[in-house]
This record gives structure tokens, C-alpha cells and sequence, in this order.
């Protein structure tokens, strides 16, 4: 199978696992992603820092990774702007 296709292949795989989510747990890959620690998180949410890492083991599992870093390289492969606003469509292409 050519190389384009094996990382469609994938890259659809991981997608279908981010599907899978909760809503909470798609909170908790977004500030995951953002770089935040699971103190932080927690913070933010107003949640225990015990759930954020029950979340954090189901995001795991759910997602087939083995470490924090590798979470995140799935995901960013997935979709390279995830957790992350649209840019936005109405900016004018040229002023003057």
C-alpha cells in the first residue's frame, strides 16, 4: 500500500477513536494539547485533579496510547488544528 494511503488509513483510525470521546474527555485532549498539566486542568474545569486523571487514562485507552507524547502526535495527526478556534473567514484579502 502506497505510504498516502497507509497514513489515510491512520489517519481515518484515529479520527474514529477522537469520535469515540466524551464531551469531558475532549476537554480534557484540548488543554492536554495546549501543553497544561493535570493540575491546571483540573483547575480550569473546577474538577479534582483525580478525575481529570481518570479522564486522562480513558482519553489513553480509548485513543491505543501508550504515553502522553504519543496521545498527542495521534491527535495532532489526526487533525493538526485540534482544540484549536477556526481562523477566521472575513478577513479582507487586501487593504488600499
Amino acid at each position: 500500500m502506497p505510504r498516502t494511503a497507509r497514513t489515510w488509513v491512520l489517519r481515518t483510525k484515529i479520527q474514529h477513536r477522537l469520535q469515540r470521546l466524551t464531551a469531558g474527555e475532549h476537554e480534557v485532549l484540548k488543554l492536554l494539547t495546549d501543553g497544561k498539566s493535570n493540575k491546571t486542568i483540573a483547575a480550569e474545569l473546577g474538577l479534582s485533579v483525580r478525575t481529570i486523571e481518570v479522564r486522562r487514562a480513558k482519553l489513553m485507552k480509548k485513543m491505543k496510547a501508550e504515553s502522553l507524547a504519543e496521545l498527542i502526535r495521534l491527535t495532532l495527526a489526526a487533525d493538526p488544528h485540534y482544540g484549536r478556534p477556526s481562523p477566521p473567514t472575513d478577513i479582507p484579502q487586501e487593504i488600499g
